[in-house]
Parts: C-alpha cells; sequence; structure tokens
C-alpha cells in the first residue's frame, strides 16, 4: 500500500512539475508582444520572429511611404519598419500615431562584401550621370555636395572601420518586416507635436 502510494506521488510531482513551466522560447507561429524598448532590448534573440510592436510613429517616408520609424515613448529609442509585401505603403497621416505593428524581425548584416557591392553600385551611378552633364557641371555638383555634406565613400570608410573593430566581423542594422498595423492613437492638428 506505501508502494502505491510513493508511486502515485512520484507519477504527481512528476507531471506537476512538467505542466507549470513558463515557456521562454515562441515557435514560428506565436507572436510576441513587446514595446519599442523592449524589442531593442532582446533584438538579437528575436531575429526572424513575429513580433507585435506598439510605439509611436516618428517619421513615415516620403518617397513611397514604404517605411517609417518607431519609436517609444519614453525614449528616443527607434526601430525601423519597412512595409511588407501585404502593405503597398504607410498613410503618411499615422505621423505622430501609436500603433501596433506585426512582423518579422529582420536583420541586415553589413560587412565588408556588401559594402563593395554599395560602392559597385556608386561607379555605375556615377558613370551613368557623367554622360548626362558635362564635366564642369559634374564638378560643380560635386564640390557643392563636398562643401555641405559628408560623401557617401566617407560614411562607407566609417563602416569599414566599425567593421574592422567589431567582434563578429559585421555591423548589424534591424528592422521589422510589417505584415500588419493597427493605429491606436491618432493626433488631432490641435495636438499635433512640434518635429523640431
Amino acid at each position: 500500500m506505501i508502494k502505491n502510494v510513493l508511486i502515485i506521488l512520484a507519477i504527481s510531482t512528476l507531471l506537476f512539475a512538467c505542466g507549470t513551466g513558463t515557456k521562454k522560447d515562441n515557435t514560428d507561429n506565436e507572436t510576441v508582444q513587446l514595446t519599442v524598448n523592449e524589442l531593442l532590448a532582446d533584438i538579437e534573440n528575436l531575429v526572424e520572429k513575429k513580433v507585435e510592436i506598439t510605439g509611436l510613429v516618428s517619421h513615415v517616408c516620403e518617397h513611397g511611404g514604404k517605411k517609417l520609424k518607431l519609436i517609444s515613448e519614453n525614449s528616443e529609442n527607434d526601430i525601423h519598419v519597412n512595409a511588407g509585401k501585404e502593405i503597398t505603403e504607410f498613410n503618411k497621416n499615422i505621423e505622430g500615431s501609436t500603433i501596433i505593428v506585426t512582423g518579422i524581425v529582420k536583420e541586415l548584416k553589413i560587412d565588408n562584401e556588401y559594402l563593395d557591392k554599395i560602392v559597385a553600385k556608386m561607379g555605375e551611378k556615377e558613370h551613368a550621370e557623367g554622360e548626362e552633364h558635362s564635366r564642369d557641371e559634374e564638378k560643380n555638383i560635386q564640390e557643392s555636395d563636398a562643401d555641405h555634406h559628408p560623401t557617401e565613400m566617407d560614411h562607407i570608410n566609417k563602416l569599414r572601420e566599425e567593421i574592422k573593430n567589431s567582434e563578429k566581423g559585421y555591423l548589424s542594422e534591424y528592422f521589422v518586416l510589417c505584415n500588419n498595423y493597427k493605429v491606436l492613437e491618432q493626433e488631432t492638428e490641435g495636438t499635433k507635436k512640434d518635429s523640431l
């Protein structure tokens, strides 16, 4: 009799222990609900995971509306959000609104090979533009740009230096590929914040 009680107690303990843990990993079908700050704090572990992020839209790209910047309401932390296949464009009117974005966290690995491809494309573009402008016009454009903006090559060289100093051998740029979004709170003209 005592033997039967001990067996039942052991089985009960085993079943109870197996059924009461918290699940830390999400499967591909589960959606993790996060704020922008929570996402950024654990972003390396969320790559290729489905997330639902709540944040404030600080900017919608004017060139096609395919990108937006989502910020935390209590800090300057932000995440870039790109429109997925299901979204033709983000409406410019959602700037200043609190939204929920559903999508997949993606990582762009920037290494020297990636930068070499960018430089090659820059050379192709420069060659095509050079055929359209006279040499004097091209020289004036380049001098004008150099006076007001750091060149693209300066930026690429800074990235190469960062890659050289990184432990991973590349830089990571994270973004969310958005499948769906919902506007929770939209600012009206009277309450719209200044974007200075």
